[in-house]
């Protein structure tokens, strides 16, 4: 048996045909070609299990930069509403202080009315 031909295909011709068996040169040429299909076939399994392996990684890293982010726009985000509320407050202070101010005009107003 041709020992440049394929593991898998050496073991599925000794399983099938036998140690012995004596091969025409047509059926040799044949082989050969099934063997190199063979090993295409595994040269092109290892490329695709290669780019598999490197897309992974980059989806990986892909998915910790976003997990970054997100964990940045988290924290700007508690700091925006932190702000806005702060902010919110600051206009309903505004609005009781403008009401106590008139309330305060209107009396010292009164006041005055009834000074006179």
């Amino acid at each position: 048996m041709d020992e440049t031909l394929h593991k898998t295909l050496k073991r599925q011709i000794r399983k099938i045909l036998g140690e012995d068996y004596q091969f025409s040169p047509e059926l040799q040429s044949f082989l050969k070609a099934v063997s190199d299909t063979y090993e295409h076939f595994d040269e092109d399994r290892i490329f695709a299990n290669h780019s598999m392996d490197e897309m992974s990684k980059e989806m990986l890293d892909i998915n910790n930069a976003l997990k970054s982010e997100t964990a940045d726009l988290e924290v700007h985000s508690t700091e925006l509403e932190k702000m806005n509320k702060y902010m919110v407050d600051r206009e309903l202070k505004m609005i009781e202080l403008k009401k106590e101010l008139r309330e305060n005009e209107e009396q010292l107003e009164q006041f005055h009315k009834t000074t006179k």
